[in-house]
């Protein structure tokens, strides 16, 4: 299912059933990271929800893509500019260098501000549920709803378990190269290293320059391991890390993640599932 992308509240009610409660949250936290799961309308296409009676919405922040949503004057079903299941763009050389001379135009707005996909929260059934951790976290949408969030664990898909969004895979957001995922640093350096075939994300200049001593090739996510920062720069870097002549990409989870460390866990776990 793709999502569809909105001014605001009215027009997300084109294709949706909105919902006392999503309309509590369209008034606090939109325009902004934050897709909504809803009843769909009959209006909407059943191969744009993937057979489904449910769809989407999100109204964008970026002003340049607010300006294509007022000029086409209707809602705009479209997905990340990347191919399935791989690493998403977050500028738009990332999306040149990924399709290539099949590259349709690109209206280039930058570098994304956050850096990884939109917090996807599904609203069809009594309880909430965050479905895929984003830049919007959980204690934001509580604080809207007055009411407990479950949130979706990124590692279990039941048989029988609907997609009702992007990035629900256990395999998702995977750069080409093999990524070896471990639970914290002290794991990581446990890891044999081959210094001619392995690349290392490191969170902050510290582990950097742990694995620079060793003569290791390394790519800094941030400076001092803030989320902000590695959220950020995670894409990027795995695009980057594509590109080098090694065979393998190492790297390891936060350890006492905050809200938006829960997402970069989440998204570091598909990509190395």
């Amino acid at each position: 299912p793709l999502i569809v992308h909105v001014l605001d509240g009215s027009m997300a009610s084109v294709v949706a059933d909105v919902t006392p409660s999503a309309n509590i949250i369209f008034n606090a936290l939109w325009p902004g990271p934050l897709s909504v799961i809803l009843p769909k309308r009959c209006t909407v296409p059943q191969n744009l929800c993937a057979g489904l009676d449910t769809v989407a919405v999100r109204a964008p922040m970026h002003e340049k893509f607010r300006e294509v949503l007022r000029e086409v004057r209707s809602p705009l079903a479209a997905p990340s500019a990347n191919k399935s299941n791989k690493v998403s763009p977050t500028q738009a050389c990332h999306a040149l260098q990924n399709f290539g001379a099949q590259c349709p135009p690109v209206l280039d707005g930058g570098t994304c501000i956050h850096g990884l996909e939109s917090t996807v929260l599904d609203l069809t059934d009594e309880q909430p549920i965050i479905l895929r951790p984003g830049p919007i976290s959980r204690d934001q949408i509580e604080r809207c709803l007055n009411a407990h969030v479950f949130v979706k664990d990124a590692t279990v898909n039941p048989i029988g378990f609907e997609q009702k969004c992007p990035g629900q895979t256990q395999k998702h957001y995977s750069p080409q190269l093999p990524l070896i995922l471990k639970e914290s640093f002290v794991d990581l350096q446990s890891v044999p290293l081959n210094y001619d075939s392995d690349i290392v994300l490191c969170l902050q200049t510290e582990e950097e320059d742990y694995f620079k001593k060793r003569n290791c090739a390394t790519i800094r996510l941030s400076k001092d391991g803030k989320s902000n920062e590695i959220a950020q720069n995670l894409y990027h870097c795995l695009q980057k890390a594509d590109t080098l002549d090694k065979l393998r990409i190492l790297t390891h989870k936060l350890e006492k993640p905050d809200a938006l460390g829960v997402a970069i866990n989440d998204r570091l776990t598909r990509a190395a599932f």
